[in-house]
């Protein structure tokens, strides 16, 4: 039933593509969702990985739960990002002041930085389709 309803509002897209009030905003949502958000999220990856590997090295010899292994400390990276962490966490690792210091650069990079990066993103795929709204609504078809 769900997999009928999004092919089917997928479909509705493509049909008012053509309406003038709309065209250009189908196909900002067709860009952002095709272009930047692959983007953004091969980017968020990158931190992601380059982050993790630095914690799994500092948490290495403790016996913290969330770092006991690369893909549970990816998770726990991953968790930081949403704001779903003990923040205390950093005073268990091997250096505690390196370790608060990369928390701090991983909360700005991954939370601030990234989300101004994707929002940059999504309104220069906006400025470009209102530049071409008139074509993009005349050879839609």
């Amino acid at each position: 039933m769900a997999v009928v309803a999004t092919c089917s509002w997928v479909y509705s897209l493509h049909l008012i593509r053509t309406h003038e009030g709309y065209g250009a905003f189908v196909v900002m949502i067709t860009e952002v969702i095709s272009y930047d958000l692959l983007l953004f999220l091969s980017l968020y990856a990158i931190i992601l990985m380059t982050f993790s590997s630095g914690f799994h090295l500092l948490f290495q010899r403790t016996e913290q739960d969330g770092y006991l292994g690369l893909h549970h400390t990816i998770y726990s990276m991953f968790q930081i990002t949403i704001q779903m962490y003990d923040p205390m966490t950093y005073s268990n690792s091997n250096i505690p002041i390196v370790t608060l210091g990369g928390f701090i650069a991983f909360i700005v990079t991954s939370t601030i930085l990234m989300l101004n990066i994707f929002i940059a993103m999504i309104n220069s795929t906006y400025q470009r389709n209102m530049d071409n709204k008139d074509a993009q609504t005349t050879y839609a078809v």
